[in-house]
């Protein structure tokens, strides 16, 4: 966000979806942040910038990232695929292929 008296980036007080699941992997200390930003085909800098609140991953970057985290563990599997759900019906919205959400395909998940 940016503070329009100062022209300043503040970080967002509520860490997004991504967020979480960057804070994560990072847990998980298996592969280090650079690793991951590479198999997602993003720069170490959008996801520290993602992480802090600063800049939100654009949807076809979440689901990049998403996909990477849900291959890396299973315990981060459920958050990646939710991410993942989030991003796909963002997507879908401002394509506007669904209008609202009451005729939004039902989809089933295991």
């Amino acid at each position: 966000m940016t503070d329009r008296l100062n022209n300043v980036s503040r970080p967002s007080r509520r860490p997004t979806a991504a967020a979480r699941l960057i804070d994560d992997i990072d847990a998980l200390g298996t592969l280090t942040l650079l690793e991951v930003a590479r198999m997602a085909r993003l720069s170490a800098a959008q996801l520290e910038a993602c992480r802090n609140g600063i800049r939100p991953l654009d949807h076809d970057e979440q689901l990049r990232l998403a996909a990477v985290a849900a291959s890396l563990s299973p315990t981060l599997e459920r958050r990646a695929r939710a991410l993942f759900a989030q991003a796909q019906a963002a997507l879908r919205m401002n394509a506007s292929l669904v209008q609202q959400h009451l005729t939004y395909p039902k989809e089933h998940f295991r």
